[in-house]
Order: structure tokens, then sequence, then C-alpha cells
């Protein structure tokens, strides 16, 4: 079960979040082929991109990936899902600050080298 929601503003901070509900942890990506599932995404050609994932081991990671999709910019990875119960994840951004992952209202990792300008 998945609820999502994207809130950003013209100076490029900005906020996804989602509600999730696993009964069983994600299997690897046949697309990507990454040991990663994607809970949301936005990508657009010539825009920047941004993953709330979970990894085949439950464990949360929001990434934002520059315009052209060929480089991740920050990655904020931490928490642990548990199975069979909800919790509410949580990825912002503030324009060349950070980036930050929340699990169910706790800060579980901070970046801090963002220096993107995803303004634009």
């Amino acid at each position: 079960a998945l609820k999502n929601t994207l809130e950003k503003d013209e100076d490029g901070e900005m906020t996804v979040e989602a509600w999730v509900y696993l009964s069983r942890m994600p299997q690897r990506d046949p697309y990507l082929n990454e040991e990663l599932r994607v809970v949301l995404a936005k990508g657009d050609s010539g825009r920047w991109e941004y993953l709330l994932r979970i990894t085949t081991a439950g464990v949360v990671r929001f990434d934002v990936v520059n315009p052209s999709g060929s480089t991740v910019y920050g990655t904020a990875l931490g928490g642990q899902i548990v199975l069979n119960r909800w919790h509410h994840l949580v990825g912002t951004l503030r324009n060349g600050q950070h980036i930050r992952l929340y699990q169910d209202g706790e800060l579980m990792n901070e970046s801090t080298t963002f220096n993107g300008d995803t303004g634009r």
C-alpha cells in the first residue's frame, strides 16, 4: 500500500513523503538492476530527478539526481522498514545545502554535501 505527495517551491526547497506498508521486503529492481525498489520518483528530461527507494534489506534511501540523470548529487540513507507495519517516509532538500531523510518522524540521515540548484 502506498500514498505519496510532493511539495516544491520556486527556490528549490522540497519535500516528498510516502506512507508504506510492506508484508515482505522488496525484490531486486529488474529494470535498474539494483538492490533497490522505487517508492516514488520524479524524472523529466532536463530537470532534476528525485527518488525515494527501499533496499532489499529494508533500508530507506532518498536520492537527488542531476538533470541529465547521470549523476547522483546527493543521497541520504538510513532507517529500517519493519514488515507488517505502516511507516511514514520523508525526504527533504534545501537548495545548495542539504538532503534529509526521515522515517516515522525521526531524522535518519543527512547529507550536507548537496550543492545542486534544483530551483530551475
